[in-house]
């Protein structure tokens, strides 16, 4: 099950990394913050979440896998968030991610509460596509 929620997170791990680095550029670009709200990686997390939701209806085990994927996928994409509160705190580039003071702080932000805040949101979402996908008729019956 762990490879298979891999698999499932890779690509949307490397469109966080993306959607980070969109966020990054246009908070240095000056560009208004409520521009620079939507581009981010809990909302990519949501529609994520419902996109597995609607896919894993038919696995054996779909909201274990689901929820799996969605850890894997939190951790994976929060890494570019770490790297960048290192870039911007050790250059004084001034961008949202450097609101850390140390380590200690960035690291149980970024992997406890930001890990939180993906999973939960996106758990319930990807859940409720879940119930929503397992309700509708099998083709053919």
């Amino acid at each position: 099950m762990l490879t298979r929620a891999l698999s499932l997170a890779a690509l949307p791990a490397l469109i966080a990394l993306f959607v980070t680095l969109a966020r990054f550029f246009g908070e240095r670009a000056e560009l208004p913050s409520p521009v620079t709200f939507v581009i981010g990686i809990f909302w990519l997390t949501l529609v994520v979440a419902l996109f597995w939701g609607f896919k894993l209806a038919s696995e054996e085990s779909p909201y274990r896998l689901l929820f799996l994927s969605l850890l894997v996928f939190a951790v994976l994409s929060r890494i570019p968030v770490i790297a960048l509160w290192w870039i911007t705190k050790t250059f004084g580039l001034g961008t949202h991610y450097d609101v850390y003071g140390g380590w200690g702080s960035a690291l149980f932000a970024q992997l406890v509460i930001g890990t939180l805040t993906q999973i939960v949101p996106g758990g319930l979402s990807g859940a409720a596509a879940l119930a929503v996908k397992r309700r509708q008729p099998v083709e053919g019956q």
